[in-house]
């Protein structure tokens, strides 16, 4: 039988009074941990937002939008013709 053991590593860092407290108010719960919050705080957004975040960022762009259409379509073509060729 084998038993595993996670050993999460600790830091210890000072902060001061005022960080604490905007810290703490950062906080979602109490079962919340203040290193959870400065990971949520501190880690980048577009991960976790995937593709969703992309919604929208052509609006108004209509010429770039059928530039960048005008090239996919190339693109497949020229794949479909180096495809195709015996």
């Amino acid at each position: 039988m084998f038993k595993y053991i996670y050993i999460m590593a600790h830091k210890t860092i000072t902060v001061s009074l005022k960080a604490y407290t905007l810290l703490k108010k950062r906080k979602r719960s109490e079962k919340e941990s203040f290193s959870e919050v400065i990971i949520r705080l501190l880690a980048p957004k577009y991960k976790s937002k995937g593709i969703k975040a992309l919604y929208g960022c052509l609006k108004g762009q209509v010429d770039e939008w059928e530039n960048i259409l005008q090239d996919i379509y190339k693109n497949r073509e020229k794949e479909h013709l180096k495809s195709v060729k015996i």
